[in-house]
């Protein structure tokens, strides 16, 4: 049996573990949530942000201010020096 010459033998040992090392990082690299659950979580988060800003416009209101960004300065809203 003819002995493989070092460099032949390096050269395929480098490919076997480029190789490895590619499916590896493929694998590390797949999508770890679906969309599905994604927009799941998104849509509850969507949903809680709808409920904190109807609390803060009945604040507003409940403090006899207007609910809307571009209401101002009023009487509650603190005064720069």
């Amino acid at each position: 049996m003819p002995r493989i010459n070092n460099d032949l033998f390096r050269t395929l040992v480098l490919t076997i573990l480029a190789g490895l090392a590619v499916l590896i990082v493929s694998v590390a690299n797949r999508d770890v949530y679906s969309k599905e659950l994604i927009d799941t979580r998104f849509k509850a988060v969507e949903r809680e942000m709808s409920y904190i800003e109807e609390d803060v416009r009945w604040l507003v209101r409940r403090m006899g201010g207007t609910p809307s960004a571009e209401a101002g300065e009023d009487n509650h809203t603190p005064q720069s020096d």
